[in-house]
């Protein structure tokens, strides 16, 4: 979001000049916002599936979950997400001390009704933003030590609940009319009936401006689709919605739509730009022992890869796609021409090796994916010019699907490690000591 690291680099990365005055309550209240926010998009960053060895890279500033390659040389100065919500709880704490001194020094004749209603607002939303702060701190704290996908998550959604509090924040400033002791030695003049001091003035202009571009971008994270759902008899015409929230499919016939959250849906498949096939944990009414699946075909638009890197971003569950990223955006380990086997014949491609994953690209497009180590069940190398990858993939006549490659190039022992590694990577291990649970 451009407008928000502008403002991050104005109000943040200046030098401060010590012969300024103290700062007022509405730049305490400014820098609250302007750090949550920044915090919670960085969260938001970060993949579901960032793995263990991430985890304190992530949050000193360092990650690749967050930060490429191509920038590595820049995260030196990167401040990681600890150090930003240590930064938060000190403004917090000096936007709380700043309210109740700014109550507390009335001029006779200052305090109203609506003055009063104003600051308790404000301070209500304060504490609350308080309280959020804080689970937020222990979640990062037992993501540190653990380094657990379920600490991840709490992590990710707290942020998530920070961001949407931080918006409420902001309605709650622009709804406000505070005019505030002490503004007069700041220059300000006092308000006219009808006119807001020129320090809440410059806020609310703030305030718009980011308004506009949070609605923005919650516009562009919502995509909407007219498909048919494809069924044994018939076919029903709706619209397919993939959003923040979720994915909605809102058939002609309302007892027809359906709703899920990100956690409701069991695997994600591209099949191609213009189907997309969505698994539940549902059972299937007329075939027991299976669970549902609907196959979506897009009548107007395709899906690329932006909407495959969206539902990657928010999905910890394995995802089929074929969607490969450019060149430019990463740099591949390795990289090795091979043949894919098909039961009938195969196709040629290149297999290559990231650190977060793998994937192959094949000529004609038709079977390339990408996946990432937690969409990889196992790996295998039964001979030495042979490759096989197990993955989540239901298939036809079997449960899950096998891509077997033959290596045009042999495939490095230290490069086999490193997948090896990712794929089975080691549980952090639980000991009794005294009755105490250690980790």
């Amino acid at each position: 979001m451009k407008l928000i690291e502008k403002l991050k680099e104005m109000f943040f990365e200046r030098q401060l000049d010590v012969s300024e005055p103290p700062p007022s309550l509405f730049d305490r209240l400014r820098n609250v916002f302007f750090s949550a926010e920044f915090v919670a998009a960085d969260l938001d960053r970060v993949p579901p599936d960032c793995g263990c060895e991430d985890a304190i890279a992530h949050l000193d500033g360092s990650c690749w979950c967050t930060i490429s390659p191509a920038d590595s040389a820049k995260t030196g100065s990167t401040k990681g997400c600890s150090e930003q919500l240590e930064r938060l709880q000190v403004d917090v704490r000096w936007a709380q001390e700043a309210l109740k001194d700014g109550g507390t020094s009335l001029d006779p004749g200052e305090e109203s009704e609506e003055l009063s209603r104003e600051f308790t607002q404000i301070a209500n939303s304060i504490e609350g933003l308080g309280l959020i702060l804080e689970r937020l701190k222990s979640h990062v704290g037992e993501f540190r030590e653990t380094c657990s996908n379920k600490a991840l998550q709490q992590v990710k959604e707290t942020g998530t609940e920070l961001r949407g509090y931080t918006r409420e924040f902001l309605y709650t400033l622009d709804k406000g009319d505070l005019t505030l002791p002490g503004s007069e030695e700041r220059g300000v003049h006092q308000r006219k009936p009808g006119h807001m001091k020129a320090s809440h003035t410059n806020l609310l202009v703030l305030a718009t401006l980011i308004l506009l571009s949070l609605t923005q971008s919650v516009r562009a994270q919502e995509f909407t689709y007219k498909v048919q759902q494809d069924r044994f008899k018939g076919h029903r015409d709706g619209e397919l919605i993939i959003s923040t929230k979720g994915v909605e499919y809102r058939a002609r016939k309302a007892t027809d739509s359906r709703v899920w959250t990100y956690t409701d849906i069991k695997l994600f498949e591209i099949l191609s730009p213009t189907r997309l096939r969505i698994w539940t944990y549902q059972n299937r009414k007329l075939l027991l022992g299976q669970e549902e699946s609907l196959t979506f075909k897009i009548i107007d638009g395709q899906i690329d890869q932006q909407i495959s890197d969206f539902l990657r971003e928010r999905t910890a569950r394995p995802l089929v796609t074929s969607f490969t990223k450019e060149e430019t955006e990463r740099v591949p380990v390795a990289q090795i021409p091979v043949k894919h086997l098909h039961r009938l014949g195969g196709c040629q491609g290149v297999l290559k090796v990231y650190t977060d994953g793998l994937e192959y690209e094949a000529q004609d497009g038709h079977d390339s994916r990408s996946w990432r180590w937690t969409d990889i069940r196992a790996v295998g190398r039964p001979d030495i010019d042979r490759f096989e990858v197990l993955t989540f993939e239901p298939q036809t006549g079997g449960p899950k699907r096998s891509f077997n490659f033959i290596l045009k190039e042999p495939l490095a022992d230290k490069t086999y490690d490193l997948i090896w590694s990712r794929v089975f990577r080691p549980t952090p291990l639980i000991r009794m000591n005294a009755g105490v649970i250690e980790k």
